[in-house]
């Protein structure tokens, strides 16, 4: 009788237990950094390229309206100083790049499609 009622309260506490809100993942105008290093044993701290990518909601398939995917570039020369270390320097490059990426966000199923530009269907992501 112990274990049965040990049961019902365990599974009464796992039902009436909720999760986290869902946030949204895709949002407009957000951005991200992405680094990379060209000498990564010689300036392990040192990256000499980065992207920053960011989202525009400016894509509609079907009836679906996608975030286009579009990145652009900040360049950071390392250059060796004198004692041994590294100064970076940054430089943007101002060109933006336009991938061929589109995400979906679905709120309902809380899942996020993505498709290229020349695709026929969408693919499962997250």
């Amino acid at each position: 009788m112990k274990k049965l009622y040990f049961l019902f309260v365990a599974l009464l506490i796992t039902c009436s237990a909720f999760s986290q809100a869902y946030k949204p993942m895709l949002k407009e105008n957000k951005t991200w950094d992405v680094a990379f290093s060209d000498y990564p044993d010689i300036y392990p701290y040192c990256a000499t390229v980065y992207s920053r990518a960011f989202l525009k909601k400016d894509t509609v398939i079907s009836g679906l309206t996608y975030f286009k995917l579009n990145y652009y570039d900040i360049v950071t020369p390392c250059v060796p100083d004198i004692l041994g270390g590294t100064w970076q320097g940054l430089s943007f490059d101002t060109t933006f790049y336009y991938s061929n990426i589109l995400l979906r966000e679905d709120s309902v199923s809380r899942k996020v499609w993505l498709r290229t530009i020349s695709d026929t269907s969408d693919f499962f992501v997250v």
